[in-house]
């Protein structure tokens, strides 16, 4: 097993560690049936690759983690091309995907999934709200803990070494419209970038694990809830290397 078909083993049974999954997937050289033609230094110039067919008939294009992974697949030796993930993905833009079928474990890409990965809006927030205005909210700990969430940030925080402390209160602010929801406080070390960084994994988790729930990010350091999470909540991550 590579380090690629590790992440998507550990991607596979944790929410928590599909960010890593993605970026490794990025970073990783990848198998695919068909041929290449290249330039004098070796750089894939044109594709001609093999698409199967779905259960409903509509194409998919297969690709693998390995030639070993590439081989269990197939029933006779053909033809194939080993090229960096990202140009795959780049070259196969709006097609829909399958990474290691016919093995013991795979993944199905969407087109917009794919978009996503390359353009990281995968990783982006919704939107950024900013409160000007002192408001007065509601705050306390959730009646129905999330557990699974929870337990899901805890693992991808332990792949980010620059996430410090993780707090979670239930807030409900009537003058937003959103409605009671969780918000989750983040120290990282770092910039704003930084921040922006973890928070889009971090909400790329809670999208998987509590889809269609509202769930914001806010970091701790100076200002904004600063002083709340640290007087009244228990942290429920800490890095204390």
């Amino acid at each position: 097993m590579n380090d690629l078909e590790t992440l998507l083993e550990r991607a596979a049974q944790d929410p928590g560690q599909r960010p890593a999954f993605y970026l490794g997937l990025l970073e990783a050289q990848i198998f695919a049936l068909g041929n290449a033609t290249r330039d004098a230094d070796g750089k894939v110039t044109a594709l001609n690759l093999q698409h199967w067919g779905k259960a409903d008939g509509s194409p998919i294009l297969p690709f693998f983690t390995s030639l070993m992974r590439l081989r269990q697949a197939i029933s006779a030796e053909q033809s194939y091309v080993e090229l960096p993930a990202r140009a795959f993905l780049e070259a196969t833009r709006g097609e829909a995907l399958i990474l290691n079928p016919n093995t013991e474990r795979g993944k199905e890409f969407t087109p917009s999934e794919v978009a996503a990965l390359l353009d990281g809006t995968l990783f982006q927030q919704g939107h950024t709200r900013v409160i000007e205005e002192e408001r007065q909210v509601l705050l306390g700990q959730p009646a129905n803990y999330p557990t699974a969430l929870v337990e899901a940030l805890n693992s991808l925080f332990h792949t980010l070494p620059e996430v410090k402390t993780a707090w979670l209160t239930y807030m409900d602010d009537p003058q937003d419209g959103a409605g009671p929801h969780l918000v989750f406080g983040l120290e990282v070390v770092g910039d704003e970038a930084a921040f922006r960084n973890v928070s889009g994994q971090a909400g790329r988790v809670a999208n998987d694990v509590l889809p269609g729930e509202i769930v914001d990010f806010t970091p701790i350091g100076a200002g904004g809830m600063t002083d709340y999470f640290r007087a009244n909540v228990k942290p429920f991550y800490q890095n204390l290397a």
